[in-house]
């Protein structure tokens, strides 16, 4: 998608992202989870805006020591496959490069074959699993890297 913009996202757009997380996710992350994270110094917040500065999706990751942990990335239902989270995906990449990451690491649940395929797309790797990962239907997640 040629017309979006990747960029921090800030507290004002706390809504935006909890609309997009709710849409997306069957055991979404609570409005309150997702201010928490504007508080940690390791904490990214990116969003992924249109033209008109719509967010379309965002991606939450932490930079710790050589390494960044994607913790939750989301793209709006209307606004996939088209290249929002492949865009959302690169520009953590060059800020974990920035920051002296080596690695970046996410868990994916094992019947999530549309993120999981962008992932292979992009690098990522399997190098475990984790059982039972998902407290809400006690799903598997898959554990994959990125060595950037």
């Amino acid at each position: 998608m040629s017309n979006v913009t990747i960029g921090d996202a800030s507290l004002e757009d706390l809504d935006a992202l909890h609309a997009i997380e709710v849409r997306s996710f069957a055991h979404p992350w609570s409005r309150r989870m997702l201010a928490k994270e504007f508080e940690h110094p390791w904490s990214r917040q990116r969003a992924a805006r249109d033209e008109a500065g719509v967010i379309l999706g965002y991606l939450i990751c932490w930079l710790v020591a050589d390494e960044c942990n994607v913790l939750d990335v989301a793209v709006d239902p209307d606004a996939r496959r088209k290249g929002v989270g492949r865009a959302l995906l690169e520009d953590c990449a060059e800020i974990a490069r920035a920051a002296g990451s080596e690695t970046i690491t996410l868990e994916v649940r094992r019947s999530n074959e549309g993120a999981r395929s962008l992932y292979r797309d992009l690098g990522f790797r399997m190098v475990g699993e984790r059982p039972r990962y998902y407290d809400s239907d006690h799903e598997d997640a898959v554990l994959l890297e990125w060595q950037l």
